[in-house]
């Protein structure tokens, strides 16, 4: 039958449609930005959607200039990566990274083991000297970052050597005269949502338990820029999307710059507004 000669041709074509439109909303979301930098994860729609009238993104910031006019100059980024090189003998960590992390949002840093991802994190916080290039961290170079610098970042990573002696209590009174800015009662509300016993040594806690007593002493002194070194790894399922919900409340309260590097997108990629990829020491994406 006629009819029946079409049929195959015009599902062929239906699902090549699908295909192409599905392809092209990823390329939306994971195009190159500016600086190496896109999109992450797409936003909820709103009753401002719905209304016709454009819609800040769901975490609080503010409206994008072009939906709505502001006479406010641009925020400087919080982290700006130039020409970035660091060798360790024959082995080049980082291959010449460029890239640009904006004030206000949730960068996630990714790529597989060996990328070159915490060799970068620590070139940004003085950590390693670069061979070459150039890194400014709240606008200051890399290299000159001080204790005024440091108290405006909370640093948390996979490696963290902690003083498993000490109870979370005894560690957070070491902690807190470190940090001019140390708010008390903030420190309470997350010692109460991250659900941390108090008179439990470090050493007795979980390795999630661990992670997140690391995380209230690098959040309860409200740093402008918190930087995430391989948070989740290790971490089971259930204990991993606890930290994140954790995370991402935090954040959508207090409006943080937040840096976290990953090298499975799954396990950011509800915390993210953008991503920037790096494989061999060199931006990918």
């Amino acid at each position: 039958q006629p009819g029946a000669q079409n049929q195959p041709y015009d599902g062929a074509q239906g699902r090549a449609a699908a295909q192409g439109r599905r392809l092209a909303e990823f390329t939306a979301r994971h195009r190159h930005g500016r600086h190496g930098t896109g999109p992450a994860r797409p936003r909820r729609a709103s009753r401002a959607d719905h209304a016709g009238v454009p819609c800040a993104a769901q975490r609080g910031r503010r409206t994008p200039s072009h939906a709505q006019p502001s006479h406010r100059p641009p925020q400087k980024p919080m982290i700006t990566i130039t020409d970035l090189h660091k060798r360790f003998r024959k082995t080049e960590a980082v291959a010449g990274l460029s890239l640009e992390v904006p004030a206000g949002q949730v960068t996630a840093f990714l790529g597989p083991n060996g990328a070159g991802k915490s060799t970068t994190i620590k070139c940004l916080l003085n950590l390693h000297r670069p061979d070459s290039g150039s890194a400014t961290v709240l606008g200051v170079d890399s290299r000159k970052l001080g204790p005024r610098e440091f108290t405006q970042i909370g640093y948390v990573s996979e490696n963290m050597e902690l003083p498993l002696w000490m109870t979370v209590k005894q560690f957070l009174d070491y902690c807190r005269p470190l940090y001019p800015n140390w708010d008390p009662a903030f420190e309470k509300q997350l010692l109460t949502q991250f659900d941390l016993p108090h008179g439990t040594k470090l050493k007795d806690l979980s390795r999630g338990m661990r992670m997140k007593a690391a995380l209230l002493s690098s959040l309860a002194y409200r740093p402008k820029l918190v930087v995430l070194d391989e948070p989740f790894s290790g971490l089971d399922p259930l204990v991993r999307d606890e930290f994140i919900r954790g995370l991402l409340e935090l954040t959508e309260q207090e409006g943080w710059t937040v840096f976290v590097s990953s090298h499975d997108i799954e396990e950011v990629q509800r915390l993210a507004d953008r991503i920037a990829i790096i494989n061999r020491g060199s931006l990918a994406l």
